[in-house]
């Protein structure tokens, strides 16, 4: 557990399986100016590469860009995350595993997708927020072309002056479900 204050990761790679669990989501920030969290499960990045890898944040407010790459299970957890910079709030690329975001908020301040999907095996959105100020890219670029994937959004808030899924997304076996979503 992770005791509430603010704390500086300046875009450290993580190389190893982790638990993240803030005290509260209003009281414990993780800061990284442009990065804040990366977890890259690849060769040159992460030596040995991780087998069955994860990441799992719950209570933060995060400020700055979020990635994972190769990383088997990834899930946000009551988390907030903050990007005033031109590029995703949250990048997710190539999970073998589950991609989960519950119960979170995560805004794009600066003219891009809130969240950025590519190859990913199940993705569920459920009880989010999730927000795109001035973008006209769309608020989620999905890439998953895979019939073997599936992609849930349920009980969720999404908003943006632009489209759902950007121009390029591409995606088969897509539930909408219980959700509010403005602009289309």
């Amino acid at each position: 557990l992770v005791a509430a204050g603010s704390y500086n990761t300046d875009g450290n790679f993580i190389c190893n399986n982790i638990y993240l669990i803030g005290e509260n989501r209003e009281t414990t920030f993780i800061d990284g100016d442009s990065w804040a969290l990366i977890y890259l499960n690849m060769s040159g990045q992460c030596n040995p590469i991780i087998e069955n890898s994860y990441l799992y944040v719950e209570n933060f407010t995060i400020n700055g860009r979020v990635q994972t790459a190769f990383v088997d299970d990834v899930s946000f957890e009551n988390v907030h995350i903050i990007t005033e910079t031109d590029y995703p709030s949250l990048r997710v690329l190539a999970a073998v595993g589950d991609f989960i975001i519950n119960n979170s908020i995560i805004e794009n301040y600066d003219g891009h997708n809130a969240i950025e999907i590519n190859g990913v095996a199940n993705t569920t959105i459920n009880h989010s927020t999730i927000i795109v100020h001035d973008s006209n890219v769309g608020i989620i670029n999905l890439q998953n072309e895979n019939n073997n994937t599936s992609t849930i959004i349920s009980n969720s808030i999404i908003l943006g002056d632009t489209s759902l899924f950007s121009e390029n997304s591409n995606f088969s076996n897509l539930s909408v479900k219980y959700s509010n979503i403005q602009g289309g």
